[in-house]
């Protein structure tokens, strides 16, 4: 593990070490997936130089205002100095790494992939991806082929019922794909990054 001074335990520390081509981690509110999945993609960039990730919501509103300062705010925790391309639109580390940072969502119907289509990347991180539609995320995976590097694909959505496409990907109740890993997580899970009394108050509200 590099320096991102973030540790996992439980299910976040095996989360955090698979090296699935595709991961699909879902979990309840404030179960620490969205952070877990940006700390895997800061480590992959430290490990592998010269890496390409996109970091992604559906929405490009949410992706700056909500998913871009959570990464942002991890790599100045781990000391990692990010310098911005904006005509590009990504992140780049001190060793080449580069992070792409955009929302998917495009009002040109004749071209739905136009925000990510010519990208050559190693991996996809999508937060939210309830709110994905099927065929972007078909898009995404032929994407993972920068040669030379591990490719995946995280998806980090909140539970989805029976009838959603994830879980027709991902089911949890047989075997996968090869090269797919599911994960649930749980508040529980995340316990040791909460107040004292968050669990216990929302079992009361919610119980």
């Amino acid at each position: 593990m590099s320096e991102s001074r973030t540790r996992f335990y439980g299910t976040h520390a095996k989360v955090f070490r698979d090296d699935a081509r595709q991961i699909d981690i879902e979990g309840a509110v404030r179960s620490g997936k969205t952070t877990l999945c940006l700390v895997k993609v800061l480590d992959a960039c430290q490990t592998h130089p010269g890496i390409h990730w996109l970091i992604c919501r559906f929405s490009d509103d949410d992706t700056h205002k909500l998913l871009k300062p959570m990464w942002r705010a991890i790599c100045l925790r781990a000391g990692v100095l990010l310098k911005w391309n904006s005509e590009e639109g990504y992140d780049e580390l001190p060793n080449g790494s580069r992070v792409y940072i955009t929302g998917l969502k495009t009002q040109d119907q004749t071209n739905p992939f136009r925000k990510f289509r010519g990208l050559t990347l190693a991996g996809v991180y999508n937060d939210q991806s309830e709110e994905l539609p099927h065929e972007v995320y078909q898009e995404l995976v032929l994407r993972l082929s920068q040669n030379g590097y591990p490719h995946q694909l995280l998806l980090s959505p909140q539970t989805v019922g029976e009838d959603h496409w994830i879980a027709k990907e991902f089911p949890h109740d047989r075997a996968l794909k090869p090269g797919r890993a599911y994960y649930a997580l749980a508040t529980h899970d995340n316990a040791h990054n909460l107040p004292p009394n968050y669990i216990r108050e929302m079992e009361e509200a919610h119980p």
